[in-house]
């Protein structure tokens, strides 16, 4: 079996003004961002897309997005496929930008701040990460998680948001929670990926990093996480991208060339 490569799974963050004001510039600024994921110890990043109820043009930013992923694997042999990260407060508004951008991004993915957008996320067979929000949540309900076992869901926490506000309880809140998700994950079989998060510039946590907290403060196994990070991954993003290009019609079903 070919060795499988490791990914930063939210690069940097971009804002849809960001990618159809400069749209000449994006190819270039993935090829920056490859040689700063590389000194990282990723082999391959994820340029993320931020969608709100506010972003303007939604459609046309993805579009542009996976053109230039796109052009920078074509003619620079990248690793970089776009991801497309929800963050609304309603499932309703959810549900209006997947329907514009989902055929348009390898990996979708929604932030989940509320008992509703995380039952709906982990049932959503178009969703394939589930970002825990930076507002902890209470506990889990069991058959959404079910949901989440069934569906193939990846869950994923963003170490950025650990230290937001910096005030200790709020710190030791999150990081309990982090703990408590990342445990589930182990127990249930669901992948896990750890992220930096959104960053206006581009400088995320290594991949030695990123395990070393895995395994020293939220007690799972590093292997788990990699796994996460490395194969599962690359298997999901290469599923998604035969459905686009209508190789995969179906599930189950691929049509050879």
């Amino acid at each position: 079996m070919p060795k499988s490569h490791k990914y930063d799974v939210y690069a940097r963050g971009f804002a849809t003004e960001e990618i159809l004001g400069d749209r000449e510039e994006i190819v270039k600024k993935l090829l920056e961002m490859a040689a700063v994921s590389r000194e990282s110890g990723f082999q391959g990043f994820l340029p993320t897309l931020l969608l709100d109820e506010h972003s303007t043009r939604p459609r046309s930013a993805a579009r542009v997005l996976w053109d230039a992923c796109q052009k920078a694997q074509r003619l620079y042999g990248l690793r970089c496929y776009p991801r497309c990260h929800v963050k609304v407060d309603r499932v309703g508004t959810a549900k209006r930008i997947i329907r514009e951008i989902r055929r348009m991004c390898a990996i979708l993915s929604i932030e989940v701040s509320t008992r509703d957008l995380y039952a709906f996320a982990c049932r959503d067979r178009r969703v394939d990460i589930v970002t825990i929000g930076s507002k902890a949540l209470s506990a889990l309900q069991k058959g959404v998680v079910k949901y989440a076992q069934l569906r193939g869901k990846f869950f994923e926490l963003v170490i950025g948001y650990l230290f937001e506000g910096g005030i200790e309880d709020q710190i030791i809140s999150r990081l309990a929670s982090y703990k408590e998700i990342a445990s589930l994950t182990l127990r249930k079989g669901i992948p896990l990926l750890l992220s930096s998060g959104p960053q206006k510039v581009y400088n995320p946590y290594s991949y030695r990093v990123l395990l070393s907290f895995a395994d020293a403060v939220l007690e799972v196994p590093a292997d788990h996480v990699a796994r996460s990070m490395g194969s599962l991954l690359e298997l999901r993003i290469r599923e998604n991208i035969e459905k686009i290009v209508g190789k995969r019609p179906a599930e189950g079903v691929f049509i050879e060339e």
